[in-house]
């Protein structure tokens, strides 16, 4: 509990450091936000008023220090554009975005461990070059070229799959997952070469070892040994990849959701950004962070589930 406790102070300075730096950049912009609001006809009095009124002439600091203490508090304020409040914005598209990562990472993984151990058992071979050349040919083009060839041939050509929209997972479960099949799809084929290698590498590495030439002289099958006694020891580097790997998921969702329409965390970050809504955006940084340094912290504790020394 103590090592946990620890790993949990430590994400707070992160987050404090992301939200502040965020803070800052959105201040330094050019523009103003108050005449977006007001409109490039509003006069310099009436600008003057809406600043004072919603406190922007105050220091950076002191709108900082207001925003995290209100944020604390779970008021994230109201955004200056639509005046919808932030916290609603945010659990209105979270849960899309949260269904479309853990699905991208699902595909990810399932691509990256039949073929990470199937390379790594063959090492060398052809059916090793024939997935590692697959595997450096997907990872060379953009996540949105491979968005728009997934969307030209399951959408337009085959007629599988949807090519924008998004169901609603409490309206229709089978609808809402089928509806993000494509962006998914597209997100874990940008995550899966780099699973896929360090989970050879490690393949590698670990059949070379003295229990493994202990286990292959028992006479037990290779599939056994593989499953059982290869896989676990070899996960270290791979769980490390998908810690490492949320900042992509996340770089991925902003792209994917904006090509596909679906009304998701990235989408609303974007559109907030476009309309300089400093609110919405500090707000779903924030949530982003947050998501980031929590999904670290399971990446450390499951550490100690595959191998009992780390608790040590």
């Amino acid at each position: 509990m103590r090592w946990i406790v620890l790993k949990v102070a430590y994400m707070v300075p992160v987050v404090l450091v992301v939200t502040f730096i965020t803070f800052l950049l959105l201040y330094i912009l050019p523009g103003d936000v108050t005449v977006l609001m007001l409109g490039q006809d509003a006069t310099q009095e009436a600008v003057a008023q809406t600043r004072t009124a919603l406190h922007l002439d105050d220091p950076i600091l002191v709108q900082y220090w207001r925003w995290l203490v209100a944020a604390l508090s779970g008021d994230f304020g109201r955004s200056h554009v639509t005046g919808q409040l932030v916290g609603e914005a945010l659990s209105e598209r979270l849960g899309v975005s949260f269904q479309l990562m853990i699905m991208a990472q699902s595909f990810a993984l399932l691509l990256a461990v039949p073929s990470g151990i199937l390379c790594g058992y063959r090492a060398g071979r052809n059916v090793d070059r024939l997935l590692t050349g697959a595997a450096f040919g997907v990872v060379s083009l953009p996540i949105f070229i491979k968005s728009m060839l997934l969307m030209i041939l399951f959408a337009v050509f085959l007629r599988w799959l949807p090519s924008t929209g998004y169901v609603e997972f409490s309206d229709d479960v089978w609808g809402s997952i089928h509806s993000l099949i494509l962006p998914a799809l597209a997100i874990s084929l940008a995550e899966w070469p780099a699973l896929m290698r360090v989970l050879r590498s490690d393949i590698i590495t670990t059949l070379q070892e003295n229990f493994i030439l202990n286990a292959r002289a028992k006479g037990l099958p290779p599939a056994h040994i593989l499953f059982r006694h290869a896989l676990r020891p070899s996960c270290f580097s791979i769980v490390t990849v998908i810690g490492l790997q949320i900042a992509g998921l996340v770089n991925g969702v902003l792209i994917v959701e904006t090509i596909f329409a679906l009304p998701g965390l990235g989408r609303l970050l974007v559109e907030a950004v476009h309309a300089r809504d400093v609110i919405i955006v500090q707000g779903a940084v924030a949530a982003i962070a947050v998501i980031y340094v929590v999904a670290n912290l399971g990446v450390d504790l499951l550490y100690a589930v595959i191998d009992p020394r780390v608790r040590r």
